[in-house]
């Protein structure tokens, strides 16, 4: 097994720890625009990043535990975000209505599509490898907390869980 790139991944994660993520506006698939600045104030808010398809394809696995973990929490958020600004113009429809006919009712305001700021988010996690998700848990405050570029495994899983329930705490 190669421990490089999830060493990597790691300290790369850790440089983003403890600083304000960056501005994040787009819309929900129930067609509802907002910001993480609106969406996450003063919330734990969980985000799972999709930069690719096959990145968006693996996320479900983090957002359905998060949920199951601390959806009726009224102090938590979360989103999957699909970034669509390489996406043109005229295909991007045909994403989202795909997107949205494959999300169920229910997760519909948890998925954010966003159409700007791709590359300023891709530096902010360090994006290796855009075929998986990098997910990363904000405080209230915006700061970053937890951060993991990879698909969904039990053991980061549990880290997440604990990071958040720590900031959960009354």
């Amino acid at each position: 097994m190669n421990l490089r790139l999830p060493i990597a991944i790691l300290i790369a994660v850790a440089a983003c720890a403890q600083t304000v993520a960056p501005a994040l506006r787009g819309e929900t698939l129930d067609g509802r625009k907002t910001t993480l600045a609106e969406a996450g104030a003063g919330k734990t808010t969980l985000l799972v990043l999709g930069f690719s398809k096959k990145a968006g394809d693996v996320s479900n696995a983090w957002r359905d535990h998060f949920a199951a973990d601390f959806g009726a929490d009224s102090r938590a958020n979360y989103f999957v975000v699909a970034f669509l600004e390489d996406a043109p113009g005229l295909v991007r429809g045909m994403i989202k209505s795909a997107m949205r006919s494959g999300t169920p009712q229910a997760q519909r305001p948890h998925f954010l599509v966003v159409t700007s700021d791709e590359a300023v988010w891709k530096k902010f996690v360090h994006v290796e490898d855009d075929k998986v998700p990098c997910v990363v848990l904000l405080d209230g405050a915006g700061k970053v907390r937890w951060a993991w570029n990879g698909e969904f495994e039990a053991a980061h899983y549990s880290a997440l869980k604990e990071a958040a329930a720590a900031l959960l705490k009354p």
